[in-house]
């Protein structure tokens, strides 16, 4: 849960009187009231296997799987998380305003067999395709892969022209960078002018100009023959 506010999913799943399962949650929020009252929340609910931290959740989601030496915290001890966590099953993303931007820390995510289901809170407009389209380009784009088979849902209503959708999809394997630059260059690429309509522009142009230009020498000669056949005439008569 990488923006777990007071734990609205991670305290559920790991309460004792629920979590019958034996799951296991990372839960963590970068503010330090919310991480407080998580703790709290936490011991209230006699939470099983719920690992808390006040990290930032691009940093929170590296020092998952790919941590670092063991350091002591704050109070003294050593830090409860030392070793990669290969087998990560889901990931919550609830940050509607900004969290599909927090997508780009997946880039860095190793390569398995098994990648996690991804499940990112958005705001988005109230027309469902619309929204639906909004949604995967900003999660394509920081993702910088293709999402396959995305699943989109509302959540709430937020406001008279606003909804908070959910986006879950299982996290494409990681690509090389030139894969990933391409992914993130789709979007200038459509909306770039065509380089042939750019050419076909410039020939007509191109051919305007000459054809005026031919229009002047055309005039020109013109006006020339009939200056030298009016000299001839002036002539004649003298």
């Amino acid at each position: 849960d990488m923006m777990a506010g007071i734990g609205p999913f991670a305290v559920p799943l790991t309460a004792s009187r629920f979590n019958t399962e034996n799951i296991v949650v990372h839960a963590n929020d970068l503010n330090p009231c919310s991480y407080k009252y998580l703790d709290i929340n936490k011991t209230k609910n006699k939470c099983q296997n719920l690992f808390t931290y006040n990290m930032d959740g691009r940093e929170f989601i590296r020092h998952l799987v790919q941590p670092k030496k063991e350091q002591q915290n704050n109070n003294g001890n050593n830090d409860k998380e030392t070793t990669p966590i290969s087998n990560i099953d889901h990931v919550i993303m609830n940050l509607p305003a900004t969290a599909p931007e927090f997508l780009d820390v997946f880039q860095e995510y190793p390569s398995s067999s098994k990648m996690p289901m991804i499940h990112v809170h958005c705001f988005g407009p109230k027309e469902y395709s619309t929204a639906e389209k909004e949604i995967i380009k900003r999660c394509e784009k920081a993702l910088g892969r293709k999402i396959l088979n995305p699943s989109i849902h509302v959540v709430r209503d937020i406001a008279p022209k606003k909804n908070m959708y959910c986006i879950s999809f299982k996290l494409p394997v990681s690509k090389s960078k030139t894969e990933t630059a391409a992914v993130n260059n789709d979007d200038k690429n459509n909306n770039a002018p065509s380089l042939s309509n750019n050419n076909n522009t410039d020939n007509e142009k191109e051919k305007q100009k000459c054809h005026s230009l031919d229009n002047t020498d055309e005039n020109n000669n013109d006006e020339s023959s009939s200056s030298n056949k009016r000299r001839k005439i002036e002539e004649e008569g003298h």
